[in-house]
């Protein structure tokens, strides 16, 4: 009969292996990584995207606009960034204004805004494509904004 001897460096790295492989299966066991919500961070308005996609009475009002108040306007939204935040809270930021902001929500692709300054919430659809996070306003007024459509690129 034969007997096999194993060195004992070949066993030392086989136990190592096996203790190593059984720590990542039971660290990790029950503790799967939770999601990061995509809507956290930074946003900045795609304000080509967003005047592109103006439509009924808000792509009426913006075209039968004089030439300095369409640029007024354009200042306003180009540049406006949103940062939503992991406690719920939001900060809007525009050109020429003051920091607005709020809390906000986001169930079954709906996302809420409840703006502190002037108590008035905004309920948008909310849908992310590979270069945009769209935002399209819902409820009453909504087809009378001027863009009811928001395009928006996470911000660097």
């Amino acid at each position: 009969m034969k007997m096999f001897i194993i060195p004992i460096n070949i066993i030392r790295k086989v136990v190592l292996t096996l203790s190593l492989i059984l720590l990542f299966t039971l660290s990790s066991n029950g503790q799967e990584s939770k999601p990061q919500n995509p809507l956290l961070g930074g946003w900045t308005l795609d304000y080509s995207t967003t005047a592109k996609a103006a439509e009924g009475k808000g792509l009426a009002r913006f075209s039968g606009m004089e030439t300095a108040t369409k640029q007024q306007v354009t200042t306003f939204y180009q540049g406006r960034q949103f940062v939503f935040l992991g406690n719920g809270t939001y900060l809007m930021k525009s050109t020429g204004r003051p920091q607005r902001g709020g809390s906000w929500t986001l169930a079954n692709g709906i996302l809420t805004l409840a703006d502190t300054g002037n108590n008035q919430k905004l309920t948008y659809a909310a849908a992310f494509t590979n270069t945009h996070l769209v935002l399209r306003l819902e409820g009453n007024g909504a087809e009378n904004a001027l863009f009811r459509n928001l395009y928006l690129i996470p911000s660097l």
